[in-house]
């Protein structure tokens, strides 16, 4: 995959990495699982297992979460299934990958894990379209009305020998990716 990974697991964010050269539009997001089923920890019971195979699903329609300029054709999906992350290491403030977080900055929004404290899942997915039309590329990014967890996503791009960034939110959820 082309995109780095979070650098802060935080519940209600999410990154967008897009890249468009040579009529290929590539976008991988990444999202704390958290924000597509409500809860990071591998399904308990037949109600979990449900919205987990409904996330799963859903990230694999990606018409479901972006519209895209009528040129543009779908022609790869990828998502990588989530596994439980790793645990957290409370009275030392480490993980056991030994990365420092002292206070757990950028784990906030933990509230109701109980039992399933330091538990992450991330969920990553690529997509890969051909555009036709390379003039300019115009992406609504539908995630905040199919995932209601999404408060807010970074994204960045590469398109036309220029990058650049935005933060979307669900009243400003569209990118132009123009000369």
């Amino acid at each position: 995959m082309f995109a780095e990974p979070l650098k802060a697991h935080t519940h209600g964010e999410g990154k967008l990495t897009v890249v468009f050269e040579r009529g290929h539009l590539l976008v991988a997001l990444e999202t704390p699982a958290a924000n597509v089923m409500g809860f990071e920890h591998a399904p308990q019971d037949e109600s979990e297992r449900e919205i987990y195979a409904n996330a799963l699903a859903t990230l694999k329609a990606p018409e479901k979460l972006f519209e895209l300029t009528r040129s543009c054709r779908l022609s790869r999906t990828d998502v990588k299934i989530p596994e439980v992350g790793h645990e957290h290491s409370d009275d030392e403030g480490v993980h056991e990958d030994g990365e420092d977080h002292e206070g757990h900055e950028g784990h906030e929004g933990h509230e109701g894990h109980e039992g399933h404290e330091g538990q992450h899942m991330d969920f990553d997915a690529t997509y890969d379209w051909q555009c036709a039309d390379q003039r300019q590329i115009k992406m609504a990014v539908k995630l905040f009305d199919v995932f209601p967890g999404f408060k807010k996503i970074t994204a960045e791009w590469i398109a036309f020998n220029r990058q650049s960034s935005a933060t979307l939110d669900a009243s400003h959820s569209t990118l132009l990716l123009a000369p």
